[in-house]
């Protein structure tokens, strides 16, 4: 399931700078005002500031920039030979701490390090046919028992409009991407709330499709 779209309503506390859309994302990389390795790279001074702030923002548990700057690179090349693989060429994203992603454990909120993963989830593999970065892992409640963020492993995940307040959970990290300006989506799961929850304290859109539209595997 997807946590989606830009902040909406007040202004978060957070600097970041971002707030476009996809469709905003893929029309600079056309024309070529922006590129996706530009993007990443900015990304990643963003991600670095929120992480230096006091409290730290504690978005992702688990990051590759130089896998993400790869994918990056490869997909400015086809803008520029004006072969982009789809409408999510270039875009960035990041998965939530219970799906297969090649290169990072699946550790669920856990403090012990799950197995490397040699292949991708289902919906993790259509993102990247599509030509979608994947940057790393979010954080997100222990296990997913959880409807708060708070994370006694890998730290709490601060919400952006209030860093005293708790972001939802438990798809916590994949929310406050999002209402950062950070990514212009992230992929959470949702059995009880766990996108519904975080979307709504963190000002974002969340969507919980219907059971079985998209593949468990």
């Amino acid at each position: 399931a997807v946590v989606s779209t830009q902040s909406t309503g007040e202004k978060n506390t957070k600097k970041n700078a971002f707030f476009k859309s996809i469709i905003e994302y893929h029309t600079e990389f056309l024309s070529l005002t922006l590129t996706p390795i530009a993007l990443i790279e900015s990304i990643e001074r963003m991600e670095a500031k929120s992480n230096a702030d006091s409290p730290a923002m504690r978005i992702f548990t688990q990051k590759d920039w130089a896998l993400c700057k790869t994918a990056a690179r490869e997909s400015t090349e086809r803008y520029r030979d004006g072969k982009p693989l789809s409408v999510l060429d270039g875009i960035p994203t990041a998965i939530k701490d219970v799906l297969a992603v090649r290169h990072f454990s699946v550790n669920c909120g856990r403090a012990r390090r799950g197995m490397r993963q040699t292949a991708d989830a289902d919906i993790v593999q259509v993102l990247r046919n599509r030509g979608v970065v994947i940057i790393g892992i979010t954080s997100m409640d222990e296990m997913g028992m959880g409807v708060t963020g708070i994370n006694p492993h890998h730290g709490t995940t601060r919400n952006p409009y209030n860093d005293a307040h708790v972001t939802g959970g438990s798809s916590s990290g994949s929310a406050v991407a999002v209402s950062t300006g950070l990514l212009p989506f992230t992929i959470g799961t949702d059995g009880g709330g766990s996108i519904r929850i975080p979307s709504s304290f963190c000002g974002v859109q969340g969507i919980k499709p219907t059971f079985g539209r998209w593949s468990a595997n």
